[in-house]
């Protein structure tokens, strides 16, 4: 089966602390100065500023993209016409079933139908049963002060090294995209977080990362290739550590999104794009009634479908329901 993917941006907006949202507010601007690239002459210390750190951005699922919804769609219109599309998701779905050929976490994700669109969030997650792939995860707060050192402030000035991190508001982008395979179309709609935008208009993801090129190649570049991949960003720029539990960034570089499938991977873009389309594609055949609902469990044995009481989907908003017809 070869499927066709395209992706096309629809909006942006900025996610307020209370979760509701400005459409079309834009990411930070990316930090360009050339002394932050290559080999670093003063190395980044990523412990500045994190006390009572706290990652205020956690567990938003829909909330501020069903307000971004509200605010962007008249009053009383069709959700499937208004976004053009057969399901609404987040991008961590989409990634943990397209590249669940190669990298398997315990993941459950609820399905429902509402308004002649599927609606999916994760339900549950536990560790990965790949060996350690998670285990640069731990240093949340040191990825997100290595986002400040490489954007600048909204007066376009670099950030104070020592000022208190928050992430109390960050920058999404909406997109659709549509997969393609002989005669049928899945056309999806979802919004992914955006760390910052260069001074060409393009999106760019921010990570520090402990592993040489060897290992991140083994254990990191699939996840990373499909997250900036889904999220149509062009590049990524590392910020790269001495060791596992270092807490200095010494060397910057950036690597190209498209590049990263012909690195010397051990998994094909391919697999993973059928994969993702061949589960959608079963998902929408068993959903064909409004209130209907399952669960996808993704495990070490395969994915498996369950059916689901829709009252027991309680991420959904009785208000956003109300918005559209």
């Amino acid at each position: 089966m070869h499927v066709t993917i395209n992706i096309q941006k629809i909006g942006t907006y900025t996610k307020l602390p209370d979760r509701s949202t400005i459409p079309f507010g834009l990411p930070p601007l990316l930090n360009e100065d050339e002394n932050l690239y290559g080999l670093l002459e003063d190395e980044l210390d990523l412990t500045l500023g994190l006390e009572g750190y706290k990652d205020t951005g956690f567990n938003d699922k829909y909330h501020s993209f069903f307000d971004y919804m509200k605010r962007t769609y008249k009053k009383g219109s069709s959700l499937k016409e208004a976004i053009g599309a057969d399901f609404v998701s987040n991008r961590r779905n989409l990634v943990s079933i397209a590249k669940s050929p190669y990298e398997v976490k315990r993941v459950e994700i609820q399905a429902i139908r509402k308004n002649g669109v599927i609606f999916y969030v994760t339900k549950k997650k536990t560790v990965s049963f790949k060996l350690d792939v998670s285990s640069e995860d731990y240093s949340l707060p040191y990825g997100h002060r290595f986002e400040r050192y490489l954007t600048l402030d909204k007066y376009g000035n670099q950030h104070n090294k020592y000022e208190t991190l928050t992430t109390d508001e960050c920058s999404k982008c909406v997109l659709r995209t549509t997969l393609s395979s002989g005669k049928e179309t899945i056309k999806l709609f979802y919004s992914a977080e955006i760390d910052a935008i260069d001074r060409e208009g393009k999106f760019v993801e921010l990570k520090t990362t402990s592993y040489g090129h060897m290992k991140w190649l083994e254990r990191r570049s699939l996840d990373h290739y499909l997250q900036s991949y889904f999220a149509n960003v062009p590049y990524i720029i590392y910020g790269q550590k001495a060791g596992y539990r270092s807490e200095r960034v010494f060397r910057v570089n950036k690597k190209w999104t498209n590049s990263i499938p012909n690195s010397g991977v051990n998994w094909k873009k391919e697999v993973c794009f059928n994969q993702l389309f061949q589960v959608l594609q079963k998902i929408k055949s068993k959903l064909e009634y409004d209130e209907e609902a399952l669960v996808l469990h993704i495990t070490r044995e395969g994915l498996f479908f369950e059916p689901e009481c829709s009252n027991n989907c309680t991420f959904m908003e009785q208000s956003f329901l109300d918005h559209f017809e």
